[in-house]
């Protein structure tokens, strides 16, 4: 990806970077275990972690939100991401469940500079009542088919932590 996805992200997620690893992580505040690709990389930001493949076609930011605004701010994102993202259309969110916590998501496609990109925005409801899990993924359009299978491996592994 370019520099500007990772500026976007910069923008949304401000702290000292720690390095994190692949294996399974717990996002702390909403209780929810994620896995991390043994070929992705990953960092922590204050209460975010953002994991992306070697080759930098493919970022997840996963981060908290308390559970009452969680309305304004995927408006706050979804603006953001139209503000960096040219073009981008959302398809109609759905409802799902994940490891029987329900999500929301919301998959969209726009252009980034001039690469074709997909994204997703997807809203888990974490154990804790007062928190959600917010996910934005972004992946290059062209390169996504063989990222697909390690991207369905991190959603699928969200769980309730022990």
């Amino acid at each position: 990806m370019k520099s500007s996805t990772i500026a976007f992200v910069a923008i949304l997620l401000i702290a000292l970077v720690q390095p994190a690893y692949a294996g399974r992580v717990v996002h702390n505040s909403t209780r929810i275990s994620i896995e991390i690709p043994q070929e992705w990389e990953s960092e922590f930001k204050d209460d975010a972690i953002v994991m992306q493949d070697h080759k930098d076609e493919v970022e997840i930011v996963f981060m908290s939100v308390d559970d009452a605004v969680i309305k304004q701010v995927v408006k706050a994102v979804t603006a953001n991401l139209e503000k960096k993202i040219k073009k981008l259309k959302f398809g109609k969110p759905t409802e799902t469940k994940i490891n029987g916590m329900l999500a929301i998501v919301m998959q969209g496609d726009g252009f980034l500079g001039n690469l074709n990109v997909d994204v997703a925005v997807v809203i888990v409801d974490a154990p804790p009542r007062d928190k959600d899990l917010l996910a934005i993924a972004i992946a290059e359009d062209a390169k996504l088919s063989k990222h697909k299978a390690n991207i369905q491996k991190v959603f699928d592994s969200l769980r309730p932590a022990n």
